[in-house]
């Protein structure tokens, strides 16, 4: 009877037919389901929140979402509707995309700064993360194409009516927006508050505009200062001494995920040398360092500071580069050295190495132009910048430190030669083109170290794997922090069997970050040079002879 009723109101004063009626209703339905959806999906806090507010935010979220989708749909017409699906389509595909390889969502800084980077990887990577999730956003989209195709045009005598509900719904949406800042104030995003925990309670588009409003450039250089406070040194203390030799190679493995050290497939390991050099190396699990980009990583290692939490620190007009890894090692006499084969705008890495005081720098600009490498798919292949890195240690007099960032192996893990191609011939996945990556990884890093006389290697990598190759290949990360391992190696001992920590919670309970290390790793070369370490423990003191040289590790 309450239909019968609606319908002869909806005939008999407003002119709205029943059929306009429930398309609308049902692309309002699938639009916010969509939305919900989404930020369901990606909008993850980092930080702890109380069992009261995640069980309210989210709802107060989805009546957000359902104002902001009636306003939307009464206020446009139906061309406007179609073209703007599609345009949700591609934002909603970009956020989802971004989340399942970074782990977080999108911020508008990050979105600002790293568009370029994000086109790049992007370009290579959508054709393979075409997930359930990606299929779900399709059907939907379909659903609605099909709906407002079949929506009949409104009479005009309801246009009154179409805008009233838009401008209730536009003041409904303003003021849950505005008792969503009372909760949760937008201004503490300066602050205390992520962009992930803002998110929770209202959505992106307002969290974006907080990011614009709050966040300019003096805000997040002065949060990438404070940052520069924050000190990591839980190793020191408490691990073995160990000799910085005369040549330190620090690498960064691209997407050596914990999980595989160890890891069998199709009937064989998949890196036997790393699963040899843990045993005898100072050896961790680590938190990785990806806490916007990739880059981060390599920025803790060569700053030894924490980065910014708003942006990649390398995009970050004025930042303060002091004491970095190459200026802290000229003091003691070494010459430094940064290999990447990728592009030097990548992330702006260029600008910000230079301002580190690197000795020399390998892009690939110069690898290509001025080094003679050949170039393929996104630059210089690992394998030629290891070789050439080996070639210019017998050049360059040491000490010297040759800083390496690896590339090949970047997903979406097809980068390799075809003849790479050792554990899975015809790879039929992700996961499988993974493995010979890292199989391709470890064969290259068998020959480089095995290449090394007299040498100290840390090897550490910048994230784990892509999750979106999981269940066959399980990534190693817990839903908010990635785990990836890290190598102390000398070519002329067995660190391993001198680890103090070999055994304890500390090296294996994820609890150590890239800080910890990089902090370590400048007191050993400090007290390997006589200069007193900062520590309150009489036992730290270089160790005074080696153990027996270990086993060749450079031979699978």
């Amino acid at each position: 009877m309450m239909l019968g009723l609606f319908s002869q109101f909806d005939f008999t004063l407003a002119g709205i037919s029943p059929a306009w009626l429930w398309c609308m209703l049902a692309f309002i339905s699938l639009w916010v389901v969509e939305l919900f959806f989404v930020q369901k999906t990606t909008l993850i806090s980092v930080q702890d929140s109380s069992e009261r507010f995640l069980r309210w935010a989210p709802r107060l979220r989805l009546m957000l979402d359902v104002f902001f989708v009636v306003a939307v749909s009464m206020f446009l017409s139906r061309p406007w509707l179609l073209g703007l699906s599609a345009i949700v389509f591609l934002v909603h595909m970009g956020l989802i995309s971004h989340y399942q390889y970074f782990l977080r969502p999108l911020s508008a800084l990050s979105l600002f700064h790293n568009w370029r980077e994000g086109v790049k990887t992007g370009g290579y990577t959508f054709g393979v993360r075409l997930t359930r999730l990606t299929w779900v956003l399709v059907l939907i989209l379909t659903l609605k194409v099909v709906v407002l195709l079949a929506m009949p045009v409104a009479p005009g005598v309801s246009d009154w009516l179409i805008d009233g509900i838009g401008l209730v719904a536009l003041l409904g949406y303003l003021a849950l927006a505005a008792a969503a800042s009372y909760v949760d104030p937008l201004d503490k995003i300066r602050t205390t508050r992520g962009f992930g925990r803002l998110g929770v309670i209202r959505g992106y588009f307002i969290t974006w505009l907080a990011e614009c409003c709050y966040l300019g450039r003096h805000e997040v250089l002065a949060g990438a200062k404070r940052q520069r406070e924050i000190v990591h040194d839980r190793l020191t203390p408490i691990e073995t001494p160990v000799s910085i030799h005369r040549r330190l190679i620090i690498i960064q493995a691209e997407s050596l995920d914990f999980n595989v050290l160890g890891y069998e497939a199709n009937g064989q390991h998949v890196t036997p040398f790393l699963n040899r050099l843990r045993e005898q190396s100072l050896f961790y699990r680590i938190a990785a360092a990806r806490y916007i980009g990739s880059a981060d990583a390599d920025f803790v290692m060569l700053s030894g500071v924490m980065p910014s939490t708003r942006i990649i620190t390398y995009n970050i007009p004025n930042y303060p580069y002091e004491n970095t890894l190459p200026q802290f090692l000229a003091r003691h006499g070494y010459r430094t050295a940064a290999f990447h084969g990728n592009t030097g705008n990548f992330y702006n890495r260029r600008n910000a190495f230079k301002k580190m005081d690197f000795s020399e720098i390998h892009f690939w600009e110069e690898l290509a132009s001025r080094d003679g490498l050949p170039t393929r798919n996104w630059g210089v292949d690992d394998r030629d910048v290891l070789e050439f890195s080996a070639r210019r240690l017998q050049a360059m007099p040491d000490p010297v430190c040759h800083f390496i960032i690896t590339l090949t192996t970047h997903t979406p893990y097809t980068l390799i030669p075809t003849t790479e191609r050792e554990i899975f011939a015809k790879p039929q996945s992700m996961a499988q083109d993974y493995l010979n990556n890292m199989r391709y990884l470890d064969n290259l890093l068998r020959d480089y170290i095995g290449s090394l006389k007299s040498a100290t290697v840390v090897i550490y990598s910048d994230h784990s794997a892509d999750p979106a190759m999981a269940p066959e290949f399980k990534p190693h990360w817990d839903g908010l922090q990635e785990f990836v391992p890290c190598f102390i190696y000398n070519t002329d001992e067995d660190l391993g069997a001198q680890q103090r920590t070999r055994g304890q919670p500390i090296a294996t309970d994820g609890t150590l970050t890239l800080l910890d290390i990089t902090t370590f790793l400048r007191g050993q070369v400090a007290a390997t040079n006589g200069v007193a370490l900062a520590a309150s423990t009489p036992e730290l003191n270089p160790i005074s002879s080696p153990s027996a040289a270990p086993p060749e590790l450079g031979k699978s």
